[in-house]
């Protein structure tokens, strides 16, 4: 019987390179998307960020007048000056429903355009947030 010798084959054959390569592509696919889950969270927590803050801003606007120039109302959806995405809508309103009350309430809902959206039409494409606080004449 003859021996052949065995030859000593180094590297990898090429199904195990496609095993590798496809682990690979897995994987990164796996880290792009969380990726991207990622700077979605993070743009949605910097416009309600915003959006908190615009409508704060609109309340203390409306505390630093006196009571009577405070007027009872609704104000539609204004876009809001340096922040084209959002609009802010005012609403006060007499408790208990009565000229002669004591107190109001004012309730500030800011509007912005959700992630993905390019239509400029206000329909389903928005998200909000609401702020509320009661002023009183004392």
């Amino acid at each position: 019987m003859v021996r052949v010798p065995r030859r000593h084959n180094q590297g990898f054959t090429l199904l195990e390179t496609m095993a590798g390569i496809l682990f690979f592509a897995v994987a990164f696919s796996a880290l792009m998307d969380s990726y991207n889950q990622g700077f979605f969270a993070g743009q949605y927590l910097d416009r309600m960020a915003i959006g908190i803050n615009l409508a704060q801003e609109k309340i203390d606007e409306l505390r630093r007048g006196t009571y009577a120039s405070v007027a009872a109302g609704t104000t539609s959806d204004i876009p809001v000056t340096g922040f084209a995405q959002f609009r802010r809508r005012t609403t006060v309103t007499l408790v208990p429903a009565n000229p002669n009350s004591t107190y109001k309430v004012i309730n500030v809902v800011v509007s912005w355009f959700s992630k993905g959206s390019t239509s400029t039409a206000w329909g389903s494409n928005y998200q909000d947030f609401s702020l509320t606080t009661y002023l009183a004449d004392y």
